[in-house]
């Protein structure tokens, strides 16, 4: 059985030849984007600090989808069921006011990337949802500047870039289980 860390990647792998989304992101990164990364939140903030100080990763970090660790995983029935956290992210201005990052981030990024995102995890057939079966069920969360969350808003970086994300919380996803 092939663990939900790689079948998300392959979700993501599929968006990359999305014929839209080629032409959203363009050259140089037709073909490449989005990236992918899953882990805990300081493992993936120190992957993407390692790709800094390299001279052609450091340009292929965003847009990133990211699957956060732990996450559960209830088994029975034949099936896995997973309650995901995903976040979509991409680089942002820190000058940018609120308006500018929809104009600027959400709206022509982030936005297209997570109704993608949504419909490929349909598309590559390895995951089910109860409800609607256009989109499983999950709380979505814009969040200008990505950062710690207290009760007026965001008060640091969780990751050393300026970022504008997409929280999926409690995605709710399960898939057939296949023993080897």
């Amino acid at each position: 059985m092939m663990a939900a860390v790689d079948d998300i990647g392959n979700v993501v792998a599929g968006m990359r030849n999305d014929k839209e989304l080629k032409q959203l992101f363009g050259n140089p990164l037709a073909g490449m984007a989005p990236f992918y990364l899953f882990g805990h939140r300081l493992d993936i903030a120190n992957r993407l600090l390692i790709k800094d100080n390299d001279t052609v990763y450091k340009y292929q970090k965003y847009p990133l989808i990211a699957l956060i660790m732990d996450f559960p995983e209830t088994v029975g029935d034949g099936m896995a069921h997973y309650n995901l956290h995903v976040v979509i992210l991409d680089a942002t201005d820190p000058n940018y006011t609120i308006e500018d990052r929809y104009t600027k981030v959400f709206k022509p990024i982030l936005y297209p990337l997570y109704y993608k995102f949504l419909e490929y995890l349909r598309r590559v057939g390895k995951f089910t949802w109860i409800q609607d079966q256009q989109y499983p069920p999950h709380t979505k969360i814009d969040r200008p500047f990505w950062g710690t969350v207290y009760d007026q808003g965001n008060s640091a970086y969780i990751f050393n870039d300026r970022l504008d994300a997409i929280e999926l919380s409690d995605l709710k996803i399960s898939k057939t289980i296949k023993l080897c």
